[in-house]
């Protein structure tokens, strides 16, 4: 059997394997927020590109499993994006070993059990490099795939908004070489750089609508603000998820690929492709944010090139084995957590549905719900989505009232926002045009929270507060359900 077959047939077992998984587990709040934004389409939104709550929107036409189901098949899509790219940088059977090293790696399986914008992301940057690489290596339409390159990299950072940094990382590799520096080579790169561009402009026009702050994430001084416990915090996770062998491996065949990048075209190809996603990761470490995705685009260039360091290495083939049956164990438990990421919500949903019902049969018919955060209001309106019909444009549940702008919930109607009349509200205070259809009328908060440490847009706004009930185990795993009576909206 070839390596291609055999790389087909075990990324096919393993994808079915990940469906079956994702058939029995639920859905977790990070999903459920794609599934809330994929109801109100937008050419972007605030936590990032439109693409994996758009594809969600899609396929969950043919059912809420369809969405959820996406994850598996882009694993299955990347793996064969890192075969096809590997075998042609290398040969055959590197392509199978560098597919399967990527299917062994913890973050990878976490990635292919959750609907999340990495694997969509991660797959057409591999596209986008091997077009790039046919395009150099003498293609006879090599025009045709510098725009092909273009364009895969604009549909991946249409996922996640960095992944357009393979663009110059191909420019600088095509204009490394003297014999590129002509005008067909200049307008390569010019295309390579022009295409992702075009593809985000739609996403860059809503960004300016809202000031570049869903973008821009801080300021020029948060950009460069060191936070050694999040630091700290992010290297061992990376070393934990990367899998500690595999990443001082991958670390020394980037070194190994610098060394002979002035010589050898192939080097000079997988260290300038791995290096954005190194530079991104490092700089992700040092902000104490997450790295993952940076490291794993940088993973599979550097696959390319692990049977070389496997050679040099004393029983080197027993340092690969053990790194790959690391990163194997090290999959089982972060699999399970993700698995029981969802667990809680059906029971809590089923709750809130009976405590909802109740108030509505003592004659409520008046209620509206508010979660603690985006992700909880999500997972509730998702289960809730047969119950529950907002208002149009708003969404199911919403989150509780706040001037900080964090997510999209913030950019979407809430319940204390003044809609314009040409009446005055209040006699006495005439320069006020606007009412609030929520006055008066009752809520039920979800949190974690215990009454005493309960925000102070939820205590001031309303009359009074109390609990009806509790939901869950330990207390940092407690759900509480508050009743919110007349609102009145937070005093000035």
């Amino acid at each position: 059997m070839s390596k291609l077959k055999l790389t087909l047939l075990i990324a096919v077992l393993l994808t079915l394997v990940r469906v079956a998984i994702v058939y029995f587990e639920q859905i977790s709040p990070g999903e459920a927020y794609f599934a809330a934004c994929a109801a109100h389409p937008a050419p972007a939104y605030f936590d990032g590109p439109a693409g994996t709550a758009l594809t969600v929107g899609q396929l969950e036409l043919w059912s809420s499993f369809s969405g959820r189901a996406a994850a598996p098949v882009w694993a299955l899509a990347a793996t064969l994006a890192c075969f096809y790219l590997v075998r042609r940088l290398n040969s055959e059977s590197a392509g199978f070993w560098a597919a399967m090293a990527l299917n062994a790696l913890p973050i990878f399986n976490i990635y292919a059990l959750r609907i999340s914008p990495e694997l969509p992301a991660l797959t057409f940057v591999l596209l986008g490099a091997y077009a790039g690489w046919r395009a150099f290596d003498g293609e006879k339409r090599a025009p045709l795939w510098w725009t092909l390159a273009g364009l895969l990299i604009g549909v991946a950072a249409n996922f996640v908004y960095e992944a357009v940094v393979l663009a110059p990382a191909l420019v600088i590799f095509l204009w490394y070489s003297r014999k590129h520096r002509n005008a067909e080579g200049i307008l390569s790169g010019v295309i390579v750089l022009a295409i992702p561009l075009l593809c985000l402009l739609p996403a860059l026009m809503w960004n300016a609508e809202q000031n570049w702050i869903p973008l821009a994430g801080g300021t020029l001084q948060t950009a460069w603000q060191f936070d050694p416990g999040g630091a700290a915090s992010a290297l061992w996770r990376t070393i934990y998820l990367i899998s500690p062998v595999v990443a001082i491996g991958l670390l020394l065949v980037w070194i190994i690929c610098g060394r002979g990048a002035g010589v050898h075209l192939r080097a000079r190809f997988i260290f300038i492709g791995a290096l954005p996603g190194i530079l991104l990761g490092i700089y992700q470490i040092y902000r104490g944010e997450d790295p993952l995705f940076f490291f794993l685009m940088a993973t599979p260039f550097l696959l390319a090139r692990s049977g070389e360091l496997i050679a040099l290495m004393p029983m080197g083939h027993l340092w690969a084995r053990v790194a790959v049956l690391i990163a194997v164990v090290l999959t089982i438990p972060a699999a399970m957590k993700v698995y029981d990421e969802g667990r809680e919500w059906p029971a809590a949903a089923a709750q809130m549905r009976k405590v909802f019902t109740q108030r509505l049969e003592e004659g409520q018919d008046n209620l509206f719900l508010i979660a603690q955060d985006a992700p909880m209001a999500s997972v509730l309106a998702y289960y809730l989505r047969d119950d529950l019909i907002p208002p149009p444009g708003h969404p199911a549940v919403y989150v509780q009232a706040s001037q900080d702008i964090s997510n999209q919930y913030a950019l979407w109607p809430s319940y204390d926002d003044f809609i314009a009349t040409e009446r005055p509200v209040d006699e006495f205070f005439t320069e006020q045009k606007g009412e609030n259809p929520f006055m008066e009328r009752d809520a039920l908060y979800v949190t974690r929270e215990p009454l005493d440490a309960l925000p102070q847009a939820i205590q001031g706004a309303f009359e009074e507060v109390r609990l009806v009930d509790e939901i869950g185990g330990p207390d940092a795993e407690r759900l509480y359900i508050y009743l919110c009576v007349n609102y009145q909206t937070l005093p000035l």
